[in-house]
């Protein structure tokens, strides 16, 4: 009888997982002094819908996916797209009083509030090392923000927002990937970026010369 040899695959989706979400990182880094420096030229609203509809453009080619669009995606990709809505504007606002950097970094702090948000909403079990990574994000914010001649702006306080938000799409988008398909999730959830934001860019009567 032949043995059967354990299965690689497992790891090597684990490797690959973990190299997608370091690019992925990269890029979201970057994303920060390009928002800034753009909506210094082209409206907030109009850029993020501008933004999202390209996104949403980029998922034609699995359009034989479309046909499946069912209930439960229209509303989990509706609920986490405004979610997420909610977080971008706050973010971009706040980028305009405040610097890439920190913007970052406070953005970044939704990490440290997921557990807490996750165990809140769902009970969630998370481990006693939250604690210390807690601390040192609190630590990390309190150096960034109390630098010489550096004040908590209002763009901070934005951020921050965004990060609580950030973090309840964290949470809401590990339980609704696990049951639906993701093509048709994430393609309902940058519809309704889009059209959210271009209804906010045609509210405020945004003009781009």
């Amino acid at each position: 009888m032949n043995e059967t040899t354990p299965s690689n695959e497992p790891n090597l989706y684990g490797i690959l997982a973990i190299i997608a979400l370091i690019l992925t990182t990269i890029l979201w880094g970057s994303t920060f002094i390009l928002t800034k420096t753009i909506t210094q030229d082209i409206p907030i609203f109009l850029y993020l819908g501008l933004r999202y509809i390209i996104a949403a453009i980029g998922f034609l080619p699995f359009f034989r996916h479309f046909k499946k669009i069912n209930k439960k995606h229209l509303t989990t990709g509706f609920i986490t797209g405004i979610i997420y809505f909610f977080g971008i504007v706050f973010q971009t606002y706040g980028l305009q009083t405040t610097t890439a950097g920190k913007a970052g970094f406070i953005t970044g702090l939704s990490t440290v509030m997921v557990p807490f948000l996750g165990w809140i909403m769902f009970r969630d079990k998370f481990k006693k090392r939250i604690y210390l990574a807690l601390f040192l994000s609190i630590l990390g914010m309190a150096l960034l923000l109390l630098e010489k001649e550096t004040l908590i702006i209002i763009g901070d306080i934005l951020v921050l927002i965004c990060a609580f938000f950030y973090a309840l799409f964290i949470i809401l988008n590990d339980k609704y990937v696990k049951i639906i398909d993701v093509y048709l999730y994430s393609f309902i959830q940058l519809i309704t970026l889009s059209i959210f934001s271009f209804g906010g860019s045609l509210l405020l009567q945004e003009s781009y010369n």
